[in-house]
């Protein structure tokens, strides 16, 4: 039987969904933001930053975090 190999960029790209790429877990979202989760938390809580719940679990478009990042910091 001959194995077929595939380049590691196809092989990479294809484990990634487009989903994993525009939504984080508010664990992921700590590290990317380098941000507490109770801030996070907080934030959801005063509708300062929407999030998503799907399948019991709270998820944060990198979109919305980057908006209420740079929102926050301009002092708006």
């Amino acid at each position: 039987m001959k194995k077929i190999s595939m380049p590691v960029e196809a092989a990479a790209s294809s484990q990634i969904s487009p989903v994993n790429q525009a939504f984080l877990t508010i664990q992921s979202a700590t590290k990317y933001t380098d941000l507490s989760v109770k801030t996070l938390r907080r934030a959801i809580a005063n509708r300062e930053l929407k999030a998503h719940t799907v399948c019991r679990r709270l998820l944060l478009k990198v979109s919305d975090i980057d908006a209420w990042v740079t929102r926050d910091t301009m002092g708006n």
